[in-house]
């Protein structure tokens, strides 16, 4: 993967694998910001890279999140 990505630029950023639940939180406001509802990532091709987040329709987005109240 990274010899791929080198060929499109000098510049790459690797990422240790860390198991577990793709969450993404979302903030909007300047003076007021407010937290949207956590929004759980499900790949269907087991990672949640490039071609699952822009090119892939089969990636589900989970509103809100399925996480435990002590993590929420």
């Amino acid at each position: 993967a990274m010899e791929s990505a080198l060929g499109y630029d000098t510049d790459i950023l690797v990422e240790e694998f860390v198991s577990g639940k793709e969450i993404t939180a979302a903030i909007i406001g300047n003076t007021s910001p407010r937290v949207l509802p956590l929004v759980e990532i499900v790949p269907k091709s087991g990672f949640y890279d490039y071609h699952a987040k822009y090119i892939a329709p089969d990636t589900d987005k989970i509103v809100p999140a399925r996480l435990s109240t002590e993590v929420a």
